[in-house]
């Protein structure tokens, strides 16, 4: 009884079973909580790495949506790209254009993102889409092409 509580508990932070009328939507969410339970656990013992199963369920999630991503449903939304790793930005279809003015400015710059990497470096034009200040020679096919900018 011991595994069983210990499981019991463990799941019940992050269960995806919801308040429904249909039975075989809470057994097929529950069993679906306990398939992603059990695999965190080989995953534990075979790789070593201690990770939360939160964190866990989060990395499933991330990579099923990056392998199985649809670009059609993304655009119904009308969201925008984040700065995060989105795989959006490396298959829709992405525009330079310019950076808009300000009130003190009127040729506004931004810092580009290969700033990040030790290199100081100002450029008028950004990506709408993804609203994201980029280099136009270098750094804009990079960031749309390269799945770790």
């Amino acid at each position: 009884m011991g595994a069983v509580d210990r499981s019991d508990m463990m799941l019940s932070s992050t269960e995806c079973v919801r308040r429904t009328v249909k039975w075989y939507k809470k057994v097929f969410l529950h069993l679906l909580d306990i398939a992603i339970f059990n695999s965190h656990a080989l995953y534990q013992t075979s790789i070593g790495n201690k990770i939360s199963l939160q964190a866990f369920q989060m990395k499933v999630i991330d990579q099923i949506l990056e392998k199985y991503h649809s670009q059609i449903y993304s655009h119904q939304t009308g969201r925008k790209c984040s700065q995060g790793d989105n795989p959006l930005r490396l298959t829709a279809r992405h525009f330079p254009s310019q950076v808009p003015p300000t009130e003190k400015k009127k040729e506004a710059q931004k810092r580009c993102t290969c700033a990040k990497m030790g290199h100081r470096k100002d450029t008028r034009y950004m990506c709408a889409e993804c609203n994201v200040p980029l280099c136009l020679i270098n750094c804009f096919e990079r960031y749309h092409t390269v799945k770790h900018y």
